[in-house]
């Protein structure tokens, strides 16, 4: 059945289109191989786009190695809705002009929108408030408001990261440019898996199996940067179980327009209830028939429903979260038991993260 309405553009103004990032070649390089540093441009968050970095000099061997290009700023345009069969009903109407609204307030245009990039202000569009969200069963996290857009989404973004990967909170402080040790289970599930502990260097602490951090979002890339020969596991990829390669990310984290240019980073997070139905893989990129076969019965293994990346009991949740740090910010105050209802997962810590204290 055809749309009964029809969207058009116009006035769209002379986009300003730019590499995301930037590789700089590094001079006096000791291994007389080329290096470069990366950089990105234009206020760009990088952990929001670190995907479309593409490859450096002189390793492009396609149009797809170079980094992805980006409209900036200052793009506009005039979008103009009409019917385009019988004439549509109030309800109808309202329909259309709320799913613009929510558009404008939490999505955009072109790729990972969920990750802030494209986002629009629409002018004479009110902002949403937590109330309008929250009777859609959706919960809205914001920030301090200011009048820099770039900032706002800079803002957003660096909760998210530091959330997953940042010092003290995702990872021990480590040695210089040396990452430490994730607090997360993942790379010890993996460990656990393959076998491979660095020579006994770093054998699982961790040793409940999970992968709390797929609820943000599949594909997850594991790299241990290390040559296998030094006994760290392989690089691998959490997927969807099935047929499937993708789950979006039911978390948008982003710079919301409040009008009269003033901008509030946010944090949405949209009604997920697929997740108590996900089951997960884990592919190697150096594939090994028996680490997957040892990721199957892992999976298993001491459940009450196979479900291999996270718990669904409340109370099983809030007792493997204890022992994961990230995930302490869902812990209910004063560690009273789970009630039915509230999460202990990894969303759930986030959200109470993002506008908490770090």
């Amino acid at each position: 059945v055809s749309s009964a309405i029809g969207i058009y553009l116009k006035q769209v103004s002379k986009p300003d289109i730019k590499p995301c990032c930037e590789y700089t070649e590094r001079k006096n390089s000791e291994s007389g191989k080329p290096k470069y540093d990366l950089k990105f441009s234009h206020g760009i968050p990088a952990y929001a786009l670190f995907s479309g970095k593409g490859k450096n000099p002189s390793e492009r061997k396609t149009p797809e190695d170079e980094p992805a290009n980006v409209i900036l700023r200052n793009l506009k345009f005039e979008l103009k809705i009409q019917e385009i069969r019988s004439p549509l009903s109030d309800a109808d109407w309202h329909s259309v002009l709320e799913a613009v609204r929510w558009w404008a307030n939490f999505g955009g245009l072109g790729a990972r929108t969920r990750r802030g990039l494209g986002s629009i202000a629409v002018s004479g569009v009110e902002p949403l408030t937590n109330r309008c969200v929250e009777s859609f069963g959706a919960q809205l996290k914001t920030l301090t408001q200011t009048d820099n857009a770039t900032e706002a989404w800079q803002n957003a973004i660096i909760k998210l990261e530091t959330f997953r990967q940042g010092r003290n909170i995702a990872r021990q402080p480590g040695n210089g440019k040396q990452p430490g040790r994730s607090f997360w289970p993942e790379p010890d599930s993996i460990r656990l898996i393959t076998g491979n502990t660095a020579n006994g260097y770093h054998p699982p602490v961790n040793r409940s199996g999970t992968f709390p951090r797929a609820a943000f979002g599949l594909p997850i890339i594991f790299d241990f940067n290390v040559p296998e020969s030094k006994d760290e596991p392989p690089k691998s990829e959490l997927t969807p179980a099935g047929d499937l390669e993708r789950m979006a990310s039911p978390l948008i984290v982003k710079a919301q327009y409040l009008g009269d240019e003033q901008y509030r980073a946010i944090a949405l997070l949209l009604p997920h209830e697929h997740l108590e139905n996900l089951s997960v893989k884990l592919k190697f990129i150096d594939y090994k028939l028996h680490h997957q076969s040892r990721f199957e019965q892992l999976a298993t293994r001491g459940r009450t429903e196979k479900n291999p990346w996270w718990p669904k009991d409340k109370n099983q949740q809030q007792e493997l979260a204890r022992d994961i740090k990230p995930l302490v910010y869902a812990i209910p105050c004063g560690g009273q038991k789970a009630k039915d209802g509230n999460d202990c997962d990894a969303l759930t810590a986030f959200m109470n993260y993002f506008d908490g204290k770090d």
